[in-house]
């Protein structure tokens, strides 16, 4: 097992919780952040790409470009707002819903992942942003970057369910879902 700083923070229970125990609003989050990753992983293609305004015809002809940066904002780096903004701190704080100590190991090992995943998402969207602009650089290297963001994002929601399973926390409504999304679209136009 890997130890890093939230590993050492969930295996001693001795260590106050900052914040208190977790609510139920903190932990739909979660659900919320979750559907809104399922959300972006269905429409990958269409969310990551940007095109000028009004234009109709094939992407390559309306000045369309791939765009990285709602990766991050999906997965809680671009606004306080979002459901995943520090997820990896409500997750430590939440550690004492775990049911059984087996679970707890479960669980220990599924935040430390989460942490390391969200993390290249991030650094991968980041830096496919400036595969173009690089030397050497081009539309394939935005592409290439954006590849390996995508493959983050796909094992960050998996890991982020099996967090929320341990949990017992249910997957979010349609409701809370769609206000997610119009949540991220809104803080996209800022």
């Amino acid at each position: 097992m890997v130890f890093s700083a939230s590993t050492a923070v969930l295996a001693d229970s001795t260590v106050p919780l900052i914040g208190g125990p977790t609510t139920a609003t903190e932990l739909g989050r979660l659900a919320q952040g979750y559907s809104r990753l399922q959300y972006l992983l269905q429409n990958w293609e269409k969310l990551t790409t940007v095109c000028i305004k009004g234009c109709v015809g094939a992407p390559e002809q309306c000045g369309c470009i791939r765009d990285p940066v709602i990766v991050q904002s999906y997965m809680g780096f671009k606004s306080m707002e979002d459901p995943l903004f520090k997820a990896d701190q409500l997750m430590i704080r939440a550690q004492q819903l775990v049911a059984s100590d087996k679970d707890l190991d479960a669980y220990t090992d599924a935040v430390d992942r989460w942490t390391r995943k969200c993390d290249a998402a991030n650094v991968m969207a980041y830096t496919s942003s400036w595969g173009e602009a690089n030397p050497g650089g081009g539309k394939s290297e935005v592409e290439r970057y954006l590849a390996k963001s995508r493959k983050e994002v796909v094992e960050s929601a998996e890991i982020l369910k099996t967090i929320m399973d341990l949990l017992d926390i249910p997957e979010a409504s349609a409701d809370s879902f769609a206000s997610g999304v119009k949540r991220v679209e809104a803080n996209q136009r800022r």
